[in-house]
């Protein structure tokens, strides 16, 4: 009986400094989090529960909301998606690498605070994640980090700088569409001719339009770039309309082969060059463009055409003294 006591007496001591250990060593792998994620509850596809992302640092808040299908600057224009995908990419990827100081005097160094930067990522009122980002590490391909209302620091694989300005979070580029994907475009900026090129479906080639009869078209007439208009268009800052002391420039009206019409409308205000597009999104809208901006659509009949050259070509007669 009292053997038999000794041994299950000896069990239950293996079975405890069995559980002990793996306690311990969940334990030392949770401090050290070697190959942990940083945010694991990123990991699954959380794009479409994410309803609004904020950036703050101190007193200073930079909020992007999403309405319905469409990322906004909060009180402002559209936001650019872009950058907001890259950056939960960048948290979606972020493993920690190691243990580092969890006592908050020690945050500032390391870029830190709770006043320093953070970004949270909002599914309506659910926090899906908070984190503040600090500072790169003296190890390559390194960055602090701190989960939001945590006193453990990490160090974690590099998640590049986040910008705090909201113009880096605006959309700039408000329609790209390559000439290929035009067939018409018109340009008229108060001159005598209104200037219309065309372009050829089968091989392509642009013509101008109404060509008199005693010109002829340029060899470097810029027929592509005028087609070219609308690619890349860019823009300086966005404000809500207000034409009242701007006054009509350019009006240039683009066909594309979707059938679609796209009106751009160049107004000027002292040294200063504003557009309107007729896109239901952009029609509550006016967009403030670079002065080479206009220069490039600010075109005349005269830049295209010259003066008719006629052939002089002569004949040759054979020699008739031989």
């Amino acid at each position: 009986m009292l053997n038999n006591m000794k041994t299950m007496l000896g069990l239950v001591l293996v079975l405890a400094g069995l559980v002990y250990y793996l306690v311990n060593k969940d334990s030392s792998n949770g401090a050290t989090g070697e190959g942990a994620w940083l945010l694991p509850q990123l990991q699954g596809d959380v794009t479409g529960e994410l309803t609004a992302l904020k950036i703050s640092k101190g007193e200073e808040h930079l909020v992007m909301i999403k309405k319905g299908q469409q990322w906004y600057v909060e009180g402002g224009f559209y936001a650019d998606t872009a950058p907001m995908m890259q950056l939960l990419q960048a948290l979606r990827a972020a493993e920690k690498i190691e243990a580092k100081t969890s006592n908050p005097e020690n945050f500032k160094q390391l870029g830190l605070g709770d006043d320093d930067l953070k970004v949270t990522l909002m599914a309506g009122e659910k926090v899906l994640a908070a984190v503040h980002l600090g500072k790169k590490a003296t190890a390559p391909g390194a960055s602090f980090a701190r989960l939001g209302g945590k006193d453990q620091t990490w160090l974690v694989t590099a998640i590049d700088q986040v910008a705090f300005m909201s113009d880096d979070w605006t959309l700039k580029t408000l329609i790209d569409e390559s000439a290929e994907q035009v067939v018409q475009v018109r340009i008229d900026n108060g001159s005598a001719a209104v200037i219309e090129i065309n372009r050829d479906p089968i091989s392509g080639t642009w013509s101008l339009a109404s060509l008199p009869e005693d010109k002829q078209v340029k060899v470097d007439a810029p027929l592509l770039s005028m087609a070219s208009g609308l690619a890349s268009f860019t823009i300086e800052t966005a404000m809500p309309v207000d034409l009242a002391d701007k006054a009509l420039k350019i009006s240039a009206d683009y066909q594309l082969t979707t059938g679609e019409s796209i009106a751009v409308k160049v107004y000027q205000h002292a040294a200063d060059y504003f557009v309107t597009m007729n896109l239901d999104k952009y029609k509550n809208w006016m967009f403030k463009i670079p002065s080479y901006k206009f220069d490039a659509l600010n075109k005349s009949m005269s830049d295209f055409i010259e003066d008719k050259v006629e052939s002089t070509a002569t004949v040759e007669t054979p020699d008739t003294q031989s």
